[in-house]
């Protein structure tokens, strides 16, 4: 018997784009404010990998798209020192002023 899906009102669309644009942003706020390369970054969050290459990718795509599988949420926040419960959509300012000041700290030191 098949299911039938209630199409979804606009608020609910809005809603999902909203929160998707908000997850890409702390995505890219927390690897930019890392100070890390993507290889660096990569051999972190995969540090049993021989292929740090193909892994890079991953990495490419979590800052390009904001979804990171849940398995990686804990890798990927330890590789970028904050809590996972920021990149889950944590309402958490005092986390964001953190990384917004270790970014300014490193343009400082460029």
């Amino acid at each position: 018997m098949p299911t039938y899906r209630h199409p979804r009102n606009d608020d609910e669309r809005v809603d999902f784009e909203q929160r998707k644009a908000l997850m890409k942003r702390r995505v890219n706020l927390a690897f930019e404010a890392s100070g890390l390369s993507k290889r660096d970054f990569t051999r972190l969050c995969f540090p049993y990998s021989l292929d740090i290459e193909s892994h890079s990718k991953n990495i490419y795509n979590w800052l390009k798209t904001g979804q990171i599988s849940k398995p990686m949420l804990i890798p990927f926040a330890k590789a970028a020192d904050i809590p996972v419960e920021f990149l889950l959509g944590e309402d958490d300012k005092i986390v964001e002023w953190e990384l917004e000041a270790r970014m300014r700290k490193l343009y400082e030191t460029k």
